[in-house]
């Protein structure tokens, strides 16, 4: 009777530890996604403000005063808008690798068995 208790416990608690191990493993999957989505969002954000600064570099510098005021704060900011996306990237990228190599199993030969023999 003991022996099948205990057989029955084991077997509740393998159940138990694989449905929420799941569960973890869902929650740790959408999160690499959102990740990826942000990252690729910023990326193509930081490309189109490329773009543009390009083209903004192309043309001529104004002559009048007020005007080389403008031009100069909109130099600027597109400057500092590329300069917060490239630090928010290498943070998202950051959390992304930690993410990744946390999530990785060690090797079988380095676990431990799950039952006695």
């Amino acid at each position: 009777m003991k022996a099948s208790v205990a057989k029955n416990g084991t077997c509740l608690f393998a159940v138990w530890l694989t449905f929420f191990s799941s569960i973890t493993l869902a929650d740790l999957d959408q999160e690499q996604a959102a990740l990826l989505r942000a990252i690729q969002g910023l990326q193509s954000l930081r490309y189109e403000i490329l773009q543009e600064q390009a083209r903004f570099d192309s043309t001529p510098r104004p002559t009048s005063q007020d005007e080389l005021k403008v031009w100069k704060a909109i130099e600027q900011d597109m400057t500092m808008t590329l300069a917060e996306i490239d630090q928010s990237l290498a943070d998202y990228q950051r959390q992304h690798s930690e993410m990744t190599d946390s999530a990785k199993a060690p090797p079988a030969s380095k676990m431990p068995p799950l039952l006695p023999d």
